[in-house]
């Protein structure tokens, strides 16, 4: 599971003991896990060296665990792909504009 479908059902947990309903609640999930291999790692960490990383080797390390999960193929081919995009900025309004701006003056 994802971390956005795990906030999903951790919000669905919470509102059916509050409300004390029995009333079926779908979650539609778009994410897969191997999106996410730093979060899963640590969620994982008895099992996934929390240490690790490599996020592909986080990836396969799961998909060895848990043999029935299927690793998207476009996810797996990243790992031979060319690295285009290396600039780092400042996670803040600022630093994303700066960002943007010095992108689109090249």
């Amino acid at each position: 599971m994802d971390p956005h479908t795990s906030v999903a059902q951790a919000v669905v947990e919470a509102y059916s003991k509050q409300k004390d309903s029995q009333r079926p609640i779908l979650i539609c999930s778009t994410a897969h896990f191997a999106k996410f291999p730093d979060a899963i790692s640590r969620a994982l960490s008895q099992r996934v060296d929390p240490d690790s990383s490599d996020e592909f080797a986080i990836i396969q390390k799961v998909a060895k665990l848990f043999p029935q999960t299927s690793l998207p193929r476009n996810i797996i081919e990243l790992q031979e792909k060319p690295v285009l995009h290396t600039t780092k900025f400042n996670a803040s309004a600022e630093g994303v504009m700066g960002a943007v701006v010095t992108y689109l003056r090249r």
